[in-house]
């Protein structure tokens, strides 16, 4: 719960009584978050890349290189001949610890090494209940700081818990979700950050950009949004102090950062492949044509961004009503749509290969589900019961990702060739047949436990500060 003390305490820094009050919600939120992706886990291994970042991981374990055991078609061949996977090491370094743990518990509990690997990747899975839970209490401390009162901030946390493809990509192993959280980290901290603030606040912002330039390349699309934001928070606040002197502390601090992420990530890539400007991706290039893709990501049943996350459906009322409470944030986040919008719809692999929906706006989704506190803070409830009502059509459809096998049957353009036999993918579903009346009995206790948790969170929303707005 590191992660989760870190949070309470940025929350509370430097704020009153009242906004010690959110303490308990934002711990509740984790604990209900995490038994909400407790349904949809698997431990289950699906897309190729995953494959490749867990079979890196094991190789800089057991063998202290990068090389693949068992190369797949998306490897890269460096010039010494070995095959290499060509996605940056964030996701191979955070599982050496775990992978570690699990060999330590296969050797003291003598499980075998047929178990071993399932035991490992089923260790790695487990730290996504937390990114998933994490990423519900920073969509919901960002909406408060667009307008939205606890309660609504709940609201939303749920909207992206269980009405968007949130809730399936729980499932998987390593690239998605640590990725997401630490984008909705690095925009939460910008939008709320002050150039009086400390060092250690700019400090935060770097450290969790060189991180996330380890897990994702389009990071770099993140840089002239940190660099907009402090500027023209600067500006904003303190307009009696010359810009350079009000801003570069920070700034270096920033740029010290962004350094070391590069830094990082072209040593990776020169213990790779042996050059360091080695950021091959199989040949794979930006050329797709934004007329033909961009409609994709809107209408087809493969990739519609509103077929996948409804609740998206509100997201253009929610960024007007930005635009008219605070125009610098409205058009950063704008900035932000547009530049990975754009990104991926001019990849050559746009369509994110067997997935459930468009993965590659997995990393948008929380931002933009934020937006809605901005659209909630005059108080209608109509608002409210309108974001309810998209949440409830889009859980059927976020179950339909959960309990199918995905690695055969990954999205509604295959809706056709979903044959009953395919339901087997979630815990649950999967332990059915072997052992039904233990199944059924941690299903109940699970349904108890998250309803005990949602009662005790709705019931601390009903205090006479409930209402008060987080800006």
């Amino acid at each position: 719960m590191v992660i989760l003390t870190i949070v309470e305490a940025e929350t509370t820094h430097k704020a009153g009584s009242k906004r010690l009050a959110s303490i308990p919600f934002q711990r509740r939120l984790v604990y209900l978050g995490i038994l909400l992706a407790l349904f949809a886990y698997s431990g289950r291994l699906y897309v190729v890349d995953e494959i490749m970042i867990y079979d890196t991981t094991l190789s800089l374990v057991e063998e202290g290189d990068v090389s693949l055991h068992y190369p797949v078609h998306m490897s890269v061949q460096t010039p010494s001949g070995d095959r290499v996977s060509p996605f940056p090491p964030g996701q191979s370094l955070l599982a050496v610890p775990f992978y570690l743990l699990a060999k330590s518990a296969a050797f003291a509990f003598d499980i075998g090494p047929k178990a071993f690997p399932v035991f490992s990747r089923a260790i790695v899975i487990t730290l996504n209940l937390f990114f998933y839970a994490f990423g519900l209490v920073l969509t919901s401390r960002l909406s408060m700081h667009w307008g939205a009162s606890r309660r609504q901030a709940f609201i939303i946390a749920l909207t992206l818990g269980l009405g968007t493809f949130w809730w399936v990509y729980s499932q998987t192993l390593y690239r998605q979700l640590p990725a997401a959280v630490l984008t909705l980290y690095i925009i939460e901290r910008l939008f709320v950050f002050k150039p009086t603030d400390s060092l250690w606040a700019s400090f935060r912002i770097g450290a969790a950009f060189a991180l996330l330039l380890l897990f994702r390349l389009d990071a770099v699309l993140l840089a002239p949004i940190i660099l907009l934001a402090s500027l023209w928070q600067s500006d904003a606040q303190c307009p009696q102090i010359p810009g350079f002197s009000r801003i570069y502390k920070h700034g270096v601090v920033l740029f010290a950062w962004g350094i070391a992420g590069g830094g990082a990530l072209l040593l990776f890539n020169l213990f790779r492949s042996g050059s360091a400007f080695d950021f091959s991706t199989l040949g794979i290039g930006f050329s797709y044509p934004v007329r033909l893709s961009f409609p994709m990501y809107l209408f087809s049943k493969r990739l519609s961004l509103f077929l996948y996350s409804p609740p998206l459906l509100l997201v253009p009322f929610a960024w007007h009503a930005l635009w008219r409470r605070n125009r610098r944030d409205a058009i950063l986040i704008l900035l932000f749509t547009l530049l990975y919008l754009y990104l991926y719809c001019r990849y050559d692999n746009w369509t994110g290969g067997d997935s459930w929906g468009p993965r590659f706006t997995l990393i948008q989704t929380p931002v933009w589900i934020a937006l809605l506190g901005a659209w909630l803070s005059g108080g209608s409830r109509w608002k409210e019961f309108s974001i309810i009502g998209v949440t409830s059509i889009g859980i059927p459809i976020q179950l339909f990702g959960i309990v199918l096998d995905q690695a055969r049957f990954p999205n509604f353009a295959e809706l056709h060739a979903w044959p009953s036999e395919s339901l087997r993918d979630t815990w649950w579903l999967e332990g059915w047949k072997e052992y039904p009346a233990a199944t059924i009995g941690l299903f109940m206790l699970l349904v108890l436990c998250t309803v005990y948790v949602f009662i005790s969170i709705k019931s601390g929303l009903v205090s006479p500060d409930s209402g008060e707005k987080h800006v």
